[in-house]
């Protein structure tokens, strides 16, 4: 995730041809958002939906809650890089 983020954002070659330049910018999206993908499928694998709504059925205003952790990722993701929160934000 942290190669293909570099690669997307840091490094950007001009090359003379233009399939290399549109090879080299889908290989860098495609590794960071494989990350979060990989994350999703290990949830359902392992199958945290229950797991999670069995916590959230235990807290009062869950639903107050859930809004403020979306909150929390939005302002999150206004300040700190976007590699770092991007993983967090996909998941939730």
């Amino acid at each position: 995730y942290f190669i293909g983020f570099y690669f997307r954002v840091y490094d950007l070659p001009e090359y003379s041809n233009p399939i290399f330049n549109w090879i080299h910018v889908h290989l860098a999206l495609f590794s960071t958002t494989l990350f979060q993908f990989l994350l999703g499928a290990y949830c359902l694998k392992y199958k945290w939906k229950p797991f999670v709504s069995h916590i959230f059925e235990k807290i009062p205003f869950n639903n107050l809650f859930a809004v403020i952790g979306i909150v929390f990722l939005i302002i999150a993701h206004a300040y700190v890089p976007n590699f770092i929160v991007a993983p967090f934000t996909g998941l939730g």
